[in-house]
């Protein structure tokens, strides 16, 4: 199994790569990384979808699932809008519906068979 692409043969060239490699670690830690929001910005897919990620993240307290629809509604439209992932949100739809009574429904017959049972014990 090989683990590393590099030759090494001493333990003089392998200190020497785990000091190359740390110094390269702290050099991409100490970078900040600069994303502006306004190059993403406008009447893209993406542009949109970053205004819902701003939105959410300008939010501190948590939100609630209506917040959430209400911010992702005009992205998942955008999104829709393209051929090939109009179909992708369509069938992520329906899995989520679809999922969704699935649940309802077990949790709904196992609520039954608990009422059932505890009606027989008390009987």
């Amino acid at each position: 199994m090989k683990l590393y692409n590099k030759h090494l043969n001493s333990l003089d060239e392998l200190k020497t790569e785990k000091h190359a490699l740390k110094k390269q670690l702290e050099k991409i830690k100490s970078t900040p990384i600069k994303l502006e929001l306004s190059q993403f910005s406008g009447n893209t897919i993406l542009g949109k979808t970053v205004s819902v990620i701003n939105g959410v993240l300008a939010k501190k307290e948590k939100l609630s699932t209506t917040e959430i629809i209400e911010l992702a509604i005009p992205s998942v439209i955008a999104l829709a809008s393209t051929g090939k992932i109009k179909r992708i949100v369509r069938k992520m739809a329906i899995e989520f519906v679809g999922g969704y009574l699935k649940w309802k429904m077990l949790y709904g017959a196992i609520r039954f068979a608990q009422s059932k049972l505890s009606r027989k014990k008390e009987a």
